[in-house]
């Protein structure tokens, strides 16, 4: 298989950092896999993963690839831990934030850095309202929309970070901000109906038309 393959390589020159990187790149694939149907072993996948993205990390401490999948190993990691354990999920969120925003401040007009910041901080709300910390939840809502917000503004024309900050927005309890932003997502050619009717982030669009007759654009745009 093409795991097997990998393994191999990586197996047989130990430091060659792009066969560890792509061995890496498989493990986090099947732990993804394995996310919604068995947790337990997409976890065992995921701190596969997890240990070599630290090692590169560590490796080439200056390298923003390895360390923005260093990040991405912790997100996944807390999202496993997210409902059974949030103060487990925390711990992984909080290590995903810190590189999110080192990242930021090396080149803050890096939108994908930006951008990455308002997810770990939206993570980090959640984790926070589970765990009963009303006034972390709310900290961590306004610095995902400020992150967000900055992500927008560096690239106004992209239809996944409108609807990134429609949701950080709508958490945030600015309603009307949030539904522009989902206004900007869909003209920008957003189509992600089914994600957005069951998004929880965009409970309090729910009761309005207008978020209703975006999702019937969406659907419309994906049967076209």
């Amino acid at each position: 298989t093409g795991l097997a393959f990998r393994e191999r390589l990586a197996a047989l020159e130990p430091d060659n950092t792009p066969y560890q990187g792509d061995l890496s790149l498989s493990y986090t694939r099947l732990g993804g896999l394995d996310e919604g149907r068995d947790p337990a072993r997409a976890q065992v996948w995921f701190e596969k993963g997890l240990a070599i993205r630290e090692r590169l990390a560590a490796l080439e401490a200056d390298n923003t690839q390895y360390l923005r999948d260093l990040s991405v190993s912790y997100d996944k990691l807390g999202d496993l831990d997210q409902r059974s354990d949030p103060a487990r999920a925390r711990v992984w969120f909080e290590k995903g934030l810190a590189i999110a925003e080192r990242l930021a401040a090396l080149e803050p007009d890096n939108t994908q850095y930006a951008e990455d910041v308002g997810v770990s901080c939206c993570k980090l709300a959640e984790a926070a309202l589970q765990l009963g910390e009303w006034d972390e939840e709310r900290n961590y809502t306004l610095r995902s929309v400020a992150a967000v917000q900055r992500a927008a503004h560096l690239n106004p024309y992209d239809s996944g970070t409108q609807y990134n900050l429609a949701c950080a927005l709508a958490r945030s309890g600015d309603a009307a901000a949030a539904l522009a932003a989902l206004q900007r997502a869909v003209a920008l050619g957003y189509d992600g109906a089914e994600l957005a009717a069951e998004d929880a982030d965009l409970t309090s669009l729910r009761d309005d038309p207008e978020f209703h007759r975006l999702l019937g654009t969406m659907r419309t745009r994906q049967g076209s």
